[in-house]
């Protein structure tokens, strides 16, 4: 069995390229996750497709991964399968109805434009878990979640206070009647901010898991660009990395949401309507040029499946800045596909077909 890990450059384009027998399923992880129908549907689509050796390769395969899939934390996973191997891929959260249980198709390529919609959009995220007892810093977007390094990082108030209490009932009964503990207490935060500063890029989203007042110290001080709103509410001492990378999908979800709705606030309102494509042949087009900045797909238009998938190829190859997965209604005339492009382009320019 293989865990569930990211995918590498090369592995990626690797699952693009593949031709033959393809399975794909997309499908929840954790506890909840069950492949029996995804297994059951795979193997009615293969039934008249392929062979008995053929068809019990896959099914077998998927099988075997099943455990990994339940045993993965947040998110959702990717399943690419063939009867020789299968590759199992985290989702920051599943990029097409979660209601509607697991995704299955079997074609001669994998249908990737799920995964690159995931891949395109993903949001680095890290969770602060801060407490007057402890401070960790945990990589939400690794497999498995783990503890960071911070160099400088309090490790908790009472060794960051140069003050010894212990034994000081006068000191200690100062600092209940005065201001002093808040004063100790932004200090705090602030030494935390600074030493995360070195470590955490601009643009990770940083989900802080803390009670009040440090929750909303924190909220305050800090000059980190982005701030998960609202965090993780409650004492985290006790939470492991897991739990904290599975709490923290919530908040991951919203910003994904926040993106997606800025970008499609950017297409409706793109003053140069001439880079705005919506018509199939020319977002293809556009996809092969290399013209396409940002792409929108509707993921849940089953009767558009294929050219869905032209047209996110296309625009990966092709550099598209970003794949974004939108319903339809969102969409200019409800057409499955939408692009914000770098240049004009005709339908003609490429051929199609």
């Amino acid at each position: 069995m293989t865990a569930l890990r990211p995918l590498s450059a090369h592995e990626l384009e690797g699952i693009i390229d593949r031709r033959g027998v393809c399975v794909t399923v997309y499908t929840e992880t954790g506890p909840r996750a069950d492949l029996d129908d995804a297994i059951h549907a795979a193997s009615l689509l293969l039934r008249d497709e392929q062979d008995d050796a053929t068809r019990t390769a896959v099914l077998d395969g998927l099988r075997d991964v099943s455990g990994d899939i339940r045993a993965h934390v947040p998110g959702g996973a990717a399943i690419f399968a063939t009867p020789t191997e299968v590759r199992t891929v985290p989702l920051q959260g599943l990029p097409t109805a979660p209601d509607a249980g697991a995704r299955v198709q079997t074609a001669d390529r994998f249908f990737v434009a799920p995964l690159l919609a995931d891949l395109d959009s993903r949001i680095p995220v890290m969770v602060l878990a801060l407490s007057q007892n402890a401070v960790r810093l945990v990589d939400a977007d690794v497999e498995p979640p783990r503890i960071v390094p911070v160099p400088g990082l309090p490790q908790d108030l009472r060794s960051f206070d140069a003050l010894d209490l212990t034994n000081d009932r006068e000191t200690l009964s100062h600092l209940r009647t005065s201001e002093e503990p808040t004063i100790r207490q932004r200090q705090y935060i602030h030494a935390i901010d600074e030493a995360l500063a070195e470590v955490v890029d601009a643009e990770t989203l940083l989900v802080v898991a803390a009670a009040e007042p440090l929750a909303g110290l924190f909220g305050e001080l800090s000059r980190h660009p982005r701030l998960a709103h609202p965090g993780l509410v409650g004492n985290a001492d006790e939470q492991t990395p897991d739990e904290l990378a599975v709490a923290a999908v919530a908040a991951v979800a919203r910003e994904r949401a926040a993106v997606r709705d800025r970008e499609l606030a950017r297409l409706a309102e793109f003053p140069d309507r001439d880079l705005v494509a919506d018509e199939p042949a020319v977002v293809l087009a556009a996809g092969r040029l290399g013209a396409i900045d940002t792409l929108f797909v509707d993921l849940d238009r089953s009767d558009e499946v294929d050219a869905v998938e032209d047209v996110a190829r296309a625009a990966h190859e092709g550099g598209a800045r970003i794949v974004i997965a939108a319903p339809t209604a969102a969409l200019p005339g409800h057409r499955p596909a939408a692009a914000i492009l770098r240049y004009p382009v005709d339908a003609d320019q490429v051929e199609v077909g």
